[in-house]
């Protein structure tokens, strides 16, 4: 049997390559991954900021639901099943009884409610150290009531220890979309109940020492710029995962990461330089094909930065691209924040790109274990799929550019 592995290059801007073992030096057990990215200290929706810690949270944490790659199918998570009403207010889940958390305390509504309550209580917070929208908890009903309080929104009840009901405040028909995002997973009640945002932010929890998840994956080290390690979760409650360990390398030099894959101090690398192409392409094992691709990218103007305030200023801006080429869409907005105002000035742009994808086979027979548990959707460390984000700075630059490639 072949291993397929794939590496992307996506709008000739960033390469993804995964070596099999005919050149693995580390352990048979062990994938030694990295994505040539920030990785902040934090293992916590509240200050999520990059792609990297959607990866990572992905192998630690579970939301409610998830999605196929098909963008429309949805795919059970901690929820088995669920029920929406016919106007998109009511949204009623049904906990997988068997979900644990990896100290073996079991997962129930009352985490649900602690992780949504927690956000729109600490929104300012949020939306202050994160880069990703906490939009879905913050469109719960009286979710702006809560602000800065304790209290739990009135949209939020629990049915039973396994039955939890949202009730939004006004028809949303991509809410339940969004909830695969990790700025949703599910926090444990138990280890995090009381702390304010500031207790919050400097816990051993939120830093990575002793975090505890649901997830597939268990938080066996984290050195800071070096490397987050993992061992699989035995009592995972889809199953144990095929791959014993996990190594996410930090700091990884973007000049020697096509060393790396080559000498097999790495198995997967990810936003690779597209200069790394013509390294790869000829190594033996290695196969190239072009696929198409769809991308979106974002400007996003800090409407509170005098310098790009005037609306007339951002409409130049606007008017700069062709509007008559037509693989080019223009579309812009200004979206409301959880009070009212309007801090940010949004053109999205869509266009085709050229994604082209590399497989690469072993020379032996052997097969490299799948990153994924039997019963779930593949983990993002073993796959090709690259995730719809919104990452950004956590400065106000006069604008920012948001790589965002559709289904």
């Amino acid at each position: 049997m072949r291993l397929r592995v794939t590496a992307v290059l996506l709008a000739a801007v960033s390469l993804t390559a995964i070596t099999g073992p005919a050149f693995a030096q580390s352990p048979a057990d062990t994938l030694t991954v990295t994505r040539l990215s920030d990785y902040p200290t934090c293992f916590h929706p509240i200050c999520f900021q990059t792609g990297n810690q959607y990866m990572n949270f992905q192998l630690l944490f579970n939301s409610l639901v998830k999605v196929d790659p098909d963008e429309s199918t949805f795919i059970p998570d901690l929820a088995d099943s669920w029920e929406v009403s016919p106007d998109a207010t009511i949204f009623t889940f049904k906990l997988n009884p068997d979900a644990t958390w990896q100290d073996g305390t079991p997962v129930t509504a009352d985490d649900v409610i602690f992780t949504a309550a927690t956000a729109a209580q600490m929104a300012e917070t949020y939306a202050t150290n994160g880069t990703y929208p906490i939009a879905d908890w913050l469109a719960v009903k009286g979710a702006d009531a809560v602000a800065g309080t304790s209290d739990i929104p009135e949209g939020l009840v629990k049915i039973d220890d396994h039955t939890v009901q949202f009730t939004l405040a006004a028809p949303n028909a991509v809410w339940l979309r969004n909830l695969p995002d990790p700025a949703y997973m599910i926090m444990p009640k138990h280890l995090l109940e009381g702390m304010d945002a500031t207790t919050l932010q400097a816990s051993d929890f939120v830093n990575g020492r002793g975090t505890i998840g649901s997830g597939p994956y268990k938080l066996s080290s984290f050195t800071p710029d070096v490397a987050v390690e993992y061992a699989a979760n035995a009592a995972y409650f889809k199953g144990v995962p095929n791959i014993p360990k996990v190594i996410f390398k930090l700091g990884v030099d973007p000049s020697t990461a096509a060393a790396q894959l080559q000498s097999g101090e790495l198995d997967m690398a990810i936003e690779m330089s597209p200069g790394d192409y013509d390294v790869l392409k000829d190594i033996d094992g290695v196969d190239v094909v072009n696929v198409p691709g769809l991308g979106v990218q974002f400007l996003q103007y800090p409407v509170t930065n005098p310098l790009v305030a005037d609306k007339r200023i951002r409409q130049a801006i606007y008017y700069a691209f062709d509007p008559g080429r037509p693989s080019w869409r223009r579309s812009s907005r200004v979206p409301a924040s959880s009070s009212g105002a309007q801090p940010h000035s949004t053109s999205r742009i869509r266009r085709s790109s050229a994604m082209t994808s590399i497989q690469t086979r072993p020379r032996s027979s052997s097969r490299r274990p799948s990153p994924r548990a039997p019963s779930t959707r593949p983990s993002p460390c073993g796959s090709s799929t690259t995730r719809r984000s919104q990452v950004g700075p956590r400065s106000q630059p006069l604008s920012r550019t948001t790589s965002r490639p559709l289904a």
